[in-house]
């Protein structure tokens, strides 16, 4: 097969080409179908998962719904309950076309009113999906003048909708800022034009063949928009990341007088097989994923394996018929290269194995000092501090937090009678939640209010207003219709903590065992809910997801190198740069540091779905680094059977393939921590100094410090696994 590649060389490049253009063609049309909500952080099959599904089903919406409208003061001289504000405020909701609006004028409550009476908002729900809600609002707060003051949109929905708009943006920028300094990088390291096209090049069919493979997928499993960023920087980053292995591979061949047809062979041979199981270690890293069910996640792992799995076909069935084809072109107006740094990197390796002990101390010492932080890692929702900060929803949470003394219910109650409640038993249903410890309010029909008739005296006084003003009454009515539907009511409770706070666990148990009365079941849906059920999932998860991930790279490298302890070796050490990358991540993110300097968003916290999806690619790349390095270090000592100087000179020969790689890979990571998100800035800043650190500390000094401390015994592996292992000649 290997000598079939390389032999049609022309057909196989052709057709290779030809389907990877038609599937690029083909994968644009992913782009219009792409979803992407803070649904797709909580897990799909939950009770509370469920229940937010009956909600909407019951009663037309749910939290994920609405849409704030907030009404600012110009010149903060308007008075939000003075008749003029509510006149106007009043004639344009009516515009809007609302199912339902939740406001001051339709409620009365002080909620909606800030601490200085300027604002106001209002909670409204639309018809239509989620993107003809969002174009009807859009179009709204566009055509929206007024001389009282100025109207912006906000909620969950919209946020949703302005951060995808936003991803799409920052995508373009990335490859924008990116592309040149990549193509400028690779002239560096090949010092030749040809050479230098060659990844990039690579890298563009990657993204069109993992567009293809991720638009067929979307039609059984839906692709969240986040994996577009994830696709292409595994796309561009590993396509570079092979394609410098095997053209510098290729090089040496030629350079070592080879024919071309011969070095394109041993390159496949050598570097290719390199490649093959590289690729698999990121994939089986990102497939892991799949283990979690939430949509986020589900998606990141289908697109990003995508991504990986084409990088691979590229570089390992086409690459090489190209470079057959270059031959000796490909050094065409090339640069006379130094060998200093190969040098440089061979006196490192000496000096590390010569005291290997120090090294580690060393290391390890400046490592506790990154890590120390992890100490206050803190698990945050999503709120409007992620979102981008050019955006109106972001404007809107920062109102709503500043100037509005309320929070956004965080607890869904939908309760279920054995027959049609009465206006006493809802109310009923609202005062007892009221009452439970760590329920800050609660909203809904015929919530119990200081002044107001107790539950079994409220149905005369409603059967009294009807008579004295039927049109408030009406109101009251239709208000109430949006709380109660069949045998079914609804109740959304603010929570005196956060839903990712210990206590929120402890407060949803209590509204769970309060008494309600006789004939009525509860289930709990709701931002805390969800969030809660989530974790729990998560903790479950995450250690079979471990051992999955660990057990994998323990087989691939095993059956790769013939060797138990170097795999061992390889997971530990690996470890170090994601943990070292959380360190910084929680610097930035939560304590601030430089996060102005750097433009990123201080969230306070991290959705859990975003460390675990680091440290699953992460873990991804530095196995690509590891494969690299320990398979050349393999194949030397395959030839020479000297530990010692396999290590050395294993070094020597990809310390600067591996550190050019890396600094290729940051270029494309750190990109896209410029972008407005603060969860593609975790992303991109994270696997940044993930990349960095393993590629010039970890790969460097790590790992042949240890492999020189266990010496000929890093080769250990049983006789049955040496004869199964592809020796090199």
């Amino acid at each position: 097969m290997r000598k079939f590649l390389v032999r049609r060389a022309s057909v196989v490049l052709f057709f290779g080409v030809a389907i990877l253009i038609l599937g690029g063609w083909f994968g644009l049309g992913l782009f219009k179908n792409l979803g992407g909500a803070n649904d797709n952080f909580f897990a799909d099959d939950t009770p509370a998962a469920q229940t937010n599904a009956e909600v909407r089903r019951i009663f037309g919406d749910g939290e994920a719904e609405q849409i704030i409208v907030l009404f600012e003061s110009k010149n903060r001289s308007g008075d939000v309950t003075s008749t003029a504000y509510a006149a106007e405020a009043t004639k344009l909701l009516d515009k809007l076309g609302a199912k339902s609006i939740h406001s001051y004028y339709t409620t009365g409550a002080d909620q909606f009113v800030s601490r200085d009476k300027r604002d106001t908002y209002a909670v409204v729900a639309l018809d239509g999906d989620k993107t003809t809600q969002y174009d009807t609002a859009t179009a709204f707060a566009k055509d929206a003048r007024s001389d009282v003051f100025d109207v912006s949109l906000g909620g969950s929905l919209v946020g949703q909708q302005q951060t995808q708009e936003q991803a799409k943006t920052d995508l373009e920028h990335a490859e924008l800022i990116s592309l040149p300094i990549l193509a400028l990088l690779l002239f560096w390291f090949f010092r030749s034009p040809i050479a230098a096209a060659v990844p990039l090049v690579m890298s563009g069919l990657t993204i069109a063949g993992a567009l293809a493979v991720a638009r067929l997928i979307h039609y059984v499993v839906p692709i969240d928009t986040y994996t577009l960023n994830v696709i292409t920087i595994l796309g561009v980053g590993l396509s570079i990341d092979y394609s410098l292995l095997m053209v510098n591979r290729f090089r040496d061949e030629l350079h070592a007088k080879k024919a071309p047809d011969v070095a394109a062979e041993k390159t496949q041979q050598t570097a290719g097989r390199t490649v093959f199981f590289s690729g698999l270690t990121v994939m089986v890293c990102l497939l892991s994923l799949l283990l979690f069910p939430v949509g986020f996640m589900k998606s990141v792992s289908i697109g990003g394996a995508a991504s990986v799995a084409v990088a691979v076909f590229i570089s390992v069935v086409l690459l090489p018929p190209a470079l057959k084809l270059m031959g000796k072109t490909i050094d065409k107006w090339s640069i006379k290269q130094h060998k200093t740094l190969s040098k440089g990197w061979h006196r490192l390796a000496v000096a590390v194995t010569k005291r290997p002990v120090m090294f580690l101390i060393a290391g390890i010492v400046g490592i506790a000092a990154l890590v120390w932080p992890v100490k206050d890692f803190a698990v945050k929702s999503f709120d409007w501090h992620v979102l981008p900060s050019n955006q109106s929803a972001y404007h809107v949470g920062k109102v709503m937090d500043e100037r509005f003394a309320v929070k956004a219910p965080t607890v869904t109650i939908l309760a279920h009678f054995d027959r049609s409640p009465s206006v006493a038993q809802v109310c009923q249903l609202a005062q007892t939640a009221q009452n439970i410890d760590g329920v800050e309010s609660v909203q809904g029909a015929y919530v119990p209010t200081v002044g107001q008739p107790d539950c079994a005296a409220l149905p005369y006084v409603l059967e009294g207003l009807k008579m004295q003003s039927p049109e408030l009454a009406a109101v009251a009515a239709k208000q109430a219709a949006q709380y109660v539907k069949g045998n079914n009511a609804v109740l959304h409770v603010v929570s005196q903590y956060d839903p990712n706070d210990g206590r929120t666990k402890t407060l949803l148990d209590r509204i769970r065992n309060a008494s309600y009365g006789d004939g009525v079941t509860l289930r709990l849906s709701g931002e805390a809910t969800r969030s809660q059920e989530t974790m729990d999932v998560y903790v479950r998860l995450i250690p079979v997801a471990v051992m999955v991930v660990v057990l994998a790279m323990v087989v691939v490298l095993s059956l790769s190198l013939g060797s138990f302890v170097i795999p061992l070796q390889a997971v530990i050490v690996n470890s170090l740069a994601l943990f070292i990358s959380l360190g910084v991540l929680i610097m930035v993110f939560q304590y601030g540091w430089l996060a102005n300097v750097l433009h990123m968003n201080v969230s306070g916290g991290f959705g859990l779905s975003i460390p675990i999806l680091i440290f699953v690619i992460a873990f991804g790349l530095s196995m690509d680094y590891a494969v690299f390095l320990y398979s050349r270090i393999h194949e030397l000592y395959d030839t020479s059977g000297d530990a010692h100087k396999a290590i050395v000179e294993g070094v020597a020969k990809t310390g600067p393939i591996i550190t050019s790689a890396a600094l290729l890979m940051f270029v494309v990571v750190a990109s896209f921590a410029l972008s407005h998100i603060a969860i593609i800035q975790q992303i991109g800043l994270g696997l940044a100094v993930a990349v960095l650190v393993d590629a010039f500390f970890v790969r460097i000094v790590f790992v042949p410090a240890v492999m020189q401390l266990f010496g000929r015994a890093s080769w250990w592996g049983p006789v049955w696994l040496k004869r199964i292992t592809i020796k090199h000649e």
